[in-house]
């Protein structure tokens, strides 16, 4: 579920790795395959390798997505109650992601993915995150502010 399919999908999906690494260099991303079932010629099915590609993390997502975003925590900041980085808090970052992805949090996919698509935007500078006074804590926290804001031709 954390790989962005649905249980049902994921039967027969495995990974290839390098089973001890400590000597060679690592490998640059993981390569996936799925098992299926091919007929051959002469009627029986035998299980077969095939390629698997693992769904973008940003497949359907824009530029508008994040604009929308930016603009929820952007008021979020403004008003007093920003955004948290941290997944347990009652107003995680990706609850924004969630509600303008049209994501059910509810879902581990879906909440990894809201996780990771923050993350990438933290990483790519469109998000920062900052310790913010929390006056129910009585401490700091790291909060999610707007980082680089997504210029409007770009939306």
């Amino acid at each position: 579920m954390a790989l962005g399919v649905d249980e049902q999908q994921a039967r027969g999906i495995f990974r290839i790795d390098d089973g001890k690494a400590n000597l060679a260099p690592a490998a640059d991303k993981a390569v996936y395959r799925r098992m299926q079932s091919v007929e051959i010629a002469n009627g029986e099915h035998i299980g077969v390798a095939t390629e698997f590609k693992l769904p973008d993390l940003f497949d359907g997502v824009t530029t508008k997505n994040l604009y929308n975003v930016q603009r929820m925590v952007g008021t979020a900041e403004n008003d007093n109650d920003p955004y948290k980085q941290d997944i347990r808090a009652g107003r995680w970052i990706g609850i924004a992601i969630a509600d303008e992805l049209d994501l059910d949090l509810e879902k581990p996919g879906d909440k990894a993915r809201a996780k990771a698509i923050a993350k990438q935007w933290v990483q790519s500078g469109s998000l920062k995150v900052e310790k913010i006074a929390d006056k129910r804590s009585g401490r700091d926290v790291p909060c999610v502010i707007v980082g680089d804001w997504v210029k409007w031709d770009e939306v």
